[in-house]
């Protein structure tokens, strides 16, 4: 939304310069000789009233806002959806010719329309301000230059379907869908779902949706990936569908794994996605499933997702050992991009004494050293003068030593 910001800057900035010259009787310099007395104005509905400083233009009739409007939105229609140079440029020209007719025209066409031209009608509604200006995380920032390195290829490409980005009318979304469905070459697929996601268009939309279901793996990847990238919520809703209750493991755990591919999950926000894989992560009945879930939590920032955080916490005491340790292993992640987070070193503390598996007590050791504190020593103390923990005494130490290192202990 920075785009759409800047344009109503411009506007706020247009009227501010307009009203100086009529107040304080400002003239710009010309070129050239002097332009003629402008004539008398008269008051009236579209004229202002009669206000119209020296020199200005302000003519406000409804045929030249909707001719101005007009050729506005055709100049609008680009390729990549979001480039507002166009009215950049037109308040740049109405601020110099002190033309009130177009800046009221641009001010209009920016209040009803802008949002549109940055955000596809069926997306998530933009980031506040506030949010955005917060320090992003590394998985954030990498998702970010992920998007941003794709942009750049796709740019770099010719084929049909790049040809036809940014086209909404039936004939196009229809030979999109044909693209999508029986490339010529594979990334012509990836060019075509791309292009179906950023028209906006119901027909688009569904025709990915459907292919969340298809039995070729590759053709669900792309369909979920386009979705994803375009925030759409039809396509969080499919995969969130076939996560939680298709009787195939395998094509769970593949939802598991697309449903990763929305921002909204990295970020840790509180989005149909994220919601689907703890889901999946506390409930699904084959462990395997279950252990995809958990460590597709690895990137989210762990501190800001409490329901995230407690189903990672749960899954250590889950009852396959191979769930156990992906729990381990997605903490020890978390850990190492974000920091401890809330509740995780106390659950850590309690799950060592009752881990039976081996190297997940290995893992936990080592999890210790990374988040704990003076108390976590005491605790281990005591863990090593039990049978278990004399079975990994070498690790109980190297456990130590590391938090101890890390606390400045001697």
């Amino acid at each position: 939304m920075r785009g759409f910001s800047f344009v109503l800057g411009l506007v706020a900035g247009a009227f501010v310069i307009l009203i100086a010259q009529n107040l304080l009787g400002l003239a710009r310099p010309r070129m050239g000789p002097p332009p003629p007395a402008p004539a008398p104005e008269t008051g009236g509905p579209g004229t202002g009233g009669g206000g119209g400083g020296r020199g200005a233009i302000v003519d406000a009739s409804p045929e030249r806002l909707a001719r101005i409007r007009a050729e506005l939105e055709a100049s609008l229609r680009d390729v990549q959806g979001k480039n507002l140079d166009p009215v950049a440029v037109a308040l740049d020209e109405a601020r110099f010719d002190g033309d009130w007719g177009k800046v009221d025209a641009v001010a209009r066409l920016v209040r009803e329309h802008g949002a549109a031209w940055v955000t596809p009608d069926v997306a998530p509604p933009p980031v506040p301000v506030a949010v955005q200006e917060q320090e992003k995380s590394l998985p954030v920032l990498a998702r970010e230059l992920e998007r941003r390195r794709e942009q750049l290829e796709r740019a770099s490409r010719r084929n049909e379907a790049t040809d036809l980005l940014g086209r909404t009318d039936a004939e196009s979304v229809a030979r999109l869908v044909q693209l999508f469905e029986q490339p010529p070459a594979p990334i012509v697929r990836h060019d075509a779902a791309d292009g179906l996601a950023r028209s906006g268009d119901e027909r688009a939309i569904a025709a990915l949706t459907a292919a969340l279901r298809d039995r070729d793996e590759g053709k669900r990847r792309v369909a979920a990936a386009a979705l994803a990238r375009a925030g759409y919520l039809q396509g969080a809703a499919a995969l969130a569908e076939i996560a939680r209750r298709d009787p195939d493991p395998a094509k769970r755990g593949l939802a598991v794994r697309d449903l990763a591919q929305f921002d909204a999950v990295v970020r840790g926000d509180d989005h149909l996605a994220l919601r689907a894989i703890v889901e999946v992560a506390r409930e699904d009945t084959d462990p395997e499933v279950r252990g995809k879930a958990v460590r597709t939590l690895a990137p989210v920032d762990l501190a800001a997702s409490r329901p995230a955080l407690l189903a990672v916490v749960d899954a250590l005491d889950d009852g396959d050992a191979r769930v156990r340790g992906l729990a381990v292993a997605t903490l020890r992640a978390n850990a190492t991009q974000f920091g401890p987070a809330p509740g995780a070193l106390e659950a850590v503390e309690a799950a060592l004494p009752r881990e039976a598996a081996v190297d997940n007590r290995l893992g936990l050791l080592e999890l210790l050293g990374l988040l704990g504190d003076e108390d976590t020593l005491r605790a281990l103390d005591a863990f090593a003068a039990t049978a278990e923990g004399r079975a990994v005494a070498k690790e109980i130490e190297a456990a130590r030593a590391a938090l101890r290192d890390r606390l400045g202990l001697k």
